[in-house]
């Protein structure tokens, strides 16, 4: 940054040649309520082209032609067509992406949404989402009921049945019974309830 000693008299007459580096941008001029003769002290930090430095929050640049997203790389300023995902951006021209825009490994690209994801996104509330997906308790999917043996109850497992026994209804659902435990709820004992195989019978008919 240097100083330098500006005379109003001499910055009327000849700005260029009282700053050296050209004419001085509107926000360095003198203002206003100066007087001829009036000794100005001003601080000009900016290159032989009139542009601010990096260092003084300027882009050290003519930036009047430049097109696309301003881009600092240690105090280099630059301009590109897309912001990059470093910094937040999407690294891509989306002007023309349809659905939902996605990020992966780096590189950015369109996601198609069909007509019924996209009613899904939109829905009002959870109620509108159900109905989409057809999750409406007692119409899509079973009701919340009643465990038990009752009219409309839902049956559940009374116990630990296993494979292959018989089931019987219990006050809390179905309880599992072996064979054995089968012959013996109808009395169904061979040679105590009924006869074995090898017992003999006779009828009597009359003559």
């Amino acid at each position: 940054m240097k100083k330098i000693l500006i005379y109003t008299f001499l910055l009327s007459l000849i700005p260029s040649l009282a700053f050296g580096i050209g004419a001085p941008p509107a926000s360095s001029r003198v203002s206003a309520g100066v007087g001829l003769g009036d000794m100005l002290e001003a601080d000009w930090d900016g290159d032989a082209n009139g542009f601010i430095d990096t260092d003084a929050g300027g882009t050290n640049t003519d930036s009047s032609a430049a097109t696309g997203v301003p881009n600092v790389n240690a105090g280099t300023w630059s301009y590109g067509p897309t912001l990059v995902h470093e910094f937040g951006g999407l690294e891509a021209d989306v002007g023309a992406y349809n659905g939902i825009i996605k990020i992966s490994g780096g590189v950015t690209s369109a996601v198609a949404i069909s007509a019924n994801g996209e009613s899904l996104i939109t829905a009002a509330n959870y109620a509108a989402m159900k109905v989409l997906l057809d999750l409406e308790i007692g119409t899509d999917i079973l009701a919340e009921q009643t465990i038990g043996i009752g009219d409309d109850n839902l049956l559940e497992a009374d116990g630990t049945p296993n494979s292959g026994e018989y089931a019987r209804f219990t006050a809390n659902g179905l309880e599992g019974r072996t064979e054995a435990e089968f012959k013996g709820d109808f009395n169904l004992e061979i040679g105590t309830d009924v006869g074995s195989a090898d017992d003999w019978y006779c009828r009597w008919q009359p003559p």
